[in-house]
């Protein structure tokens, strides 16, 4: 139904280390767009899979490397097109994509500014990157609004 925004893992309901980090990120989404439509949680949220690229990658970075890595999938909505043209729902494709060029289009233009911001959050990461002790206050605040169980 809605737009989601969603990070490692997928394959364990466990957060990834850099979850404070990743909290960080979307309270600057929220301060930018403060009416954005888009819902940011972990992916386990909404269903476990195996064999996640995303969560392969970081993994394999985040060993390697002592960088940040934060990779973010979005999910769209498909009621977006799905409503305009109920008989997609009779269609595999249909259901997971626009049929129609022109609905391909809005869908794809409703999310140039989230582009941008991931762009400008990526080329400006000193200014929001947390330090050490904002990021084990965020850690704790990133455990109680998505991991409750």
């Amino acid at each position: 139904m809605s737009d989601q925004l969603w990070f490692p893992y997928a394959y364990r309901r466990r957060p990834i280390k850099k979850i404070g980090v990743i909290l960080a990120l979307k309270l600057l989404l929220d301060k930018t767009y403060p009416y954005h439509n888009y819902i940011f949680e972990p992916q386990s949220n909404n269903y476990l899979t195996h064999g996640d690229l995303w969560d392969y990658f970081y993994k394999r970075i985040s060993s390697m490397r002592p960088m940040t890595f934060l990779p973010l999938t979005l999910e769209l909505g498909s009621w977006h097109w799905i409503r305009k043209r109920p008989s997609q729902l009779l269609s595999y494709s249909g259901l997971f994509n626009p049929m129609s060029k022109h609905r391909l289009n809005l869908v794809l233009r409703r999310h140039i500014l989230l582009i941008d911001f991931l762009v400008n959050a990526t080329i400006n990461v000193d200014e929001w990157m947390p330090d050490r002790a904002t990021q084990k206050a965020l850690t704790q605040a990133a455990m109680s609004q998505w991991y409750k169980r």
